[in-house]
């Protein structure tokens, strides 16, 4: 599905070059391109924030040390003295623990990266099958037009779903960024380029782009 995502948004490039003489093969490729650019433009952008938190985060050493003391006399006004409070979270954090979420976290990188030669792979697959896909659908339409017309009608929605995600997803980044500047939240740019990425991703998106600079607001 995010295959077909990408191919549908950068088929246009690909039908106008083909209206214009220039050969299909050639067309594809520079769907392809499009396709490639916009995945590691994504993975680039999403990665280099993440460096920027974790750079960012050793700075405010002092300022966790004093949340954890001020944790501790709050858990001390409930009647919960630390060394209770360090019991519960060495439980929790036990060795067995740790060793599995870092096997299930590397597990899931890992799948990650398959899913993602995975999706590569395809994309050359469709791409050099669409080269046809104006013919095909000439030819379809001869005894199954409304098919065609259902299909032709669903790559548009999927050209506007993105258009509609992209503009929402820029207005949402500027609205963070304003609002962390006036907070005075550092690196408000880059929360807001954040921000911006992970409005693609659906239903969590909107929440894992509001971690990071909510960390460092606290």
């Amino acid at each position: 599905l995010l295959t077909l995502n990408l191919v549908i948004v950068a088929y246009p490039v690909q039908a106008k070059l083909n209206r214009l003489g220039v050969p299909r093969v050639l067309g594809a490729c520079v769907s392809a391109l499009i396709v490639f650019a916009i995945v590691i433009a994504f993975f680039s952008a999403l990665g280099w924030s993440m460096a920027m938190l974790v750079q960012e985060i050793p700075g405010y050493q002092q300022q966790f040390s004093a949340l954890y003391q001020s944790g501790l006399e709050q858990l001390a006004r409930i009647g919960v003295s630390e060394t209770q409070a360090m019991a519960q979270l060495q439980a929790q954090l036990n060795p067995s623990r740790v060793v599995g979420f870092a096997t299930s976290t590397l597990s899931g990188l890992t799948g990650a990266l398959s899913m993602l030669l995975v999706t590569v792979t395809i994309i050359f697959v469709v791409l050099i099958d669409s080269m046809q896909l104006g013919t095909r659908l000439q030819v379809a339409a001869r005894s199954h037009d409304d098919i065609v017309a259902a299909l032709l009608g669903f790559a548009r929605g999927v050209r506007r779903y993105w258009i509609v995600s992209s503009i929402f997803g820029a207005i949402v980044a500027a609205l963070d960024v304003v609002a962390l500047l006036q907070l005075g939240v550092p690196l408000a740019f880059v929360w807001g380029l954040l921000s911006f990425l992970t409005n693609y991703i659906p239903n969590i998106g909107f929440v894992l782009g509001i971690v990071p600079p909510a960390l460092m607001a606290l």
